[in-house]
């Protein structure tokens, strides 16, 4: 039947909860810690329903019984929860419901629904028992569900009722009732004021019902508080049962995928899956395949709330080994991370002590795969290469640029020589020294390429002068001509100069030749004829007029007497 597996650990809970015999009281674990526990999973938000059958019967007025039990009634409505529903019968020669409904914060006006005093006649227990058996099997009635007789009479039916005795088809009907009903929690109690009463009849429709034993009236209030705090403790396990078998799961952070050599800090994530139940999780180790990888936690035991997650730092060192001078050294590992740990719970010692529940929490998670890529190379060596090169690159570019190479010739027309003679620059860097072999001249000439705002220039230093060409521009120094020719063009030969050479000689005619005479006879020999005297050298040409030396040009840097001619001023400076 649907309710036979939870009726019975009901009544197993209850014979593990209460201390049977005359006066008896249940051990209690400490209540706060119970209390702590209640208010946490809010037992107040849980109903539970409860049945109380009171005997009103004429025999109840000996010893104020009837009274007595009103009394015990009202504490026990105080101490029930609001949301808590009650369904109150009286029972004698038949079964009245009294009241029915939630218990709300008025036990005094519950108390009101029960008759002024016990004046009926005959204890009909099997029409109360039905009347209970209904009550529980209401539409809408809570799941966790106490049933109380308290009686001082046997079963003294009237005639006309339908359990005329104390066995029989009607009290197996009303077992297979109950049976039927769908109660995650039934818990029945047996509550006999005198010692020869009806109450064991509860067995015959409840399984195991608890015997209370009152030797006085005033125990009951004192066994009332048994059914209240098993109720109770059926709400806790109701609110906890479900977390039996949820427990911990273990996940890493990112970092765990891509180590780095040396330390790497990451995180042990700790995620409850539990709805109710606060974890803690103890005895943390991790373990590697790899004994080239490492990881210690930096935390002790961590309680984690429901549904809470929780973020343990954590080391993994990998010894990725040494690195090496080479561009690229590549290294890779792979490893299993093992985490052992044991997870239990704050409530685990007052559920089994007060609830009789041991809940299982796994640890889920444990085994992770950690990688870790690097290169063990120092690139960084080459790429500092790489970057004083290209300083190095863009330094002699600057320079190159600044400074350009020689081009071109130099040409120097000296006094007294017609053609110039070529002074070949191409081919000698960015400076050169020339002497009298390749010049002409006695004064040694070092020449180098400069650049005035962006434009290439010659430089010559001839003895302490210094002077400056533009391309084709020529310049003269104490009578020597310079000039700096680029496209390869040679100046025509000049046939004057400022200071002329004196013309060569004429050159002498040679004396006509004299024909040999003819054959003769012999005679004597006349005299040779007279010889023509050779005429005497031709006389010098006449000496040019002398130029005119040019104006001296603004801005020139050399001496006046130092200065000669210059056909191009433009093009030429003297520093």
């Amino acid at each position: 039947m649907r309710t036979t597996r939870a009726l019975a650990g009901a009544t197993t809970l209850a014979c593990l909860l209460i201390v049977a015999g005359p006066g008896a009281a249940p051990a209690q674990a400490d209540p706060e810690t119970l209390r702590d526990i209640e208010r946490s999973v809010g037992i107040d938000d849980i109903p539970a329903d409860y049945v109380i059958l009171a005997d009103t019967s004429q025999s109840m007025r000996e010893d104020d019984r009837y009274t007595n039990l009103k009394k015990s009634l009202r504490d026990f409505f105080a101490a029930l929860a609001p949301n808590d529903t009650l369904t109150l019968i009286t029972f004698d020669r038949k079964a009245t419901v009294a009241y029915q409904g939630p218990v709300g914060d008025s036990p005094d006006g519950l108390v009101d629904k029960l008759p002024p005093s016990a004046d009926g006649n005959g204890t009909d227990i099997g029409a109360a028992l039905e009347k209970a058996v209904g009550a529980l099997g209401r539409t809408g009635a809570p799941g966790i569900a106490s049933v109380v007789l308290v009686t001082d009479g046997r079963h003294e039916p009237p005639k006309g009722s339908p359990y005329p005795t104390t066995s029989g088809y009607r009290w197996g009907q009303l077992r297979d009732r109950v049976q039927d009903l769908d109660k995650t929690a039934l818990r029945s109690y047996a509550l006999p004021i005198a010692e020869a009463t009806g109450a064991g009849l509860m067995a015959t429709v409840f399984d195991r019902p608890r015997r209370l034993d009152a030797a006085t009236a005033g125990q009951v209030t004192e066994l009332l508080e048994i059914p209240k705090r098993e109720a109770r403790a059926a709400k806790v396990r109701e609110a906890v049962v479900p977390d039996d078998g949820r427990g911990l799961e273990l996940s890493w952070s990112a970092g765990t995928r891509e180590l780095e050599p040396g330390a790497n800090d990451v995180e042990l994530v700790v995620h409850s899956t539990a709805t109710a139940v606060p974890l803690e999780l103890s005895g943390l180790s991790v373990s590697s395949d790899d004994p080239r990888i490492r990881a210690r936690l930096t935390t002790g035991p961590i309680t984690v709330d429901p549904q809470a997650t929780v973020r343990v730092p954590a080391v993994i060192e990998w010894e990725a080994g040494d690195r090496g001078y080479s561009y690229h050294d590549p290294a890779d590992a792979t490893t299993t991370l093992h985490v052992t740990g044991t997870v239990g719970s704050p409530w685990a010692a007052t559920l089994a002590d007060d609830v009789k529940l041991l809940l299982k929490h796994p640890l889920t998670g444990t085994d992770t795969t950690a990688t870790g890529s690097a290169n063990l190379g120092r690139p960084w060596i080459y790429y500092l290469a790489g970057a004083l090169f290209l300083v190095l690159i863009g330094a002699l570019l600057l320079a190159a640029h600044r400074r350009p190479r020689l081009y071109g010739e130099l040409l120097v027309t000296s006094p007294g020589v017609g053609a110039p003679r070529p002074v070949r620059l191409s081919g000698n860097g960015r400076s050169a020294e020339f002497g009298r072999a390749e010049t002409g001249e006695d004064q040694q000439i070092r020449v180098r390429m400069v650049r005035d705002d962006g434009e290439k220039q010659l430089r010559l230093v001839i003895g302490g002068a210094v002077l400056r060409f533009k391309p084709e521009a020529e310049r003269m120094h104490k009578g020597v001509l310079y000039e700096w020719s680029t496209s390869g063009r040679r100046p025509t030969p000049v046939t004057t100069h400022p200071y002329p050479s004196p013309p060569p000689p004429a050159p002498v005619p040679s004396p006509a030749p004299v024909p040999s005479p003819a054959p003769a006879p012999a005679v004597v020999p006349a005299p040779p004829p007279p010889v023509a005297p050779s005429p005497g050298p031709a006389a010098p040409a006449p000496a040019p007029p002398p130029r005119t030396p040019p104006a001296r040009p603004t801005g020139g840097r050399a001496d006046a007497e130092d200065e000669l001619p210059v056909s191009d001023p433009r093009g030429a400076r003297i520093e």
